[in-house]
């Protein structure tokens, strides 16, 4: 495409334009910070429960078996 087929100003378009692609990339990472947090928030909250448990000996009958669900759900949230 030609300067000429664009139309008026073809260099303040092309400005907009990146402009516009600048400020979409930037709130891309802002959301992706977002979701980060979100999931290091479920990761601390999910290793003070475990260190509760541990120091309480809270369900001590089934310890190993609930140290495992919580390692596996870790897991699980790491791979989200």
């Amino acid at each position: 495409m030609t300067n000429a087929d664009y139309g008026e100003k073809p260099k303040e378009h092309l400005l907009e334009q990146y402009k516009l692609y600048v400020e979409m990339a930037d709130r891309v990472s802002a959301r992706r910070g977002q979701a980060n947090m979100f999931y290091i928030s479920l990761l601390s909250a999910l290793l003070a429960l475990v260190s509760i448990v541990v120091e309480r000996n809270i369900f001590s009958d089934f310890h190993n078996v609930v140290l495992l669900v919580v390692a596996i759900l870790g897991l699980g949230l790491c791979f989200l």
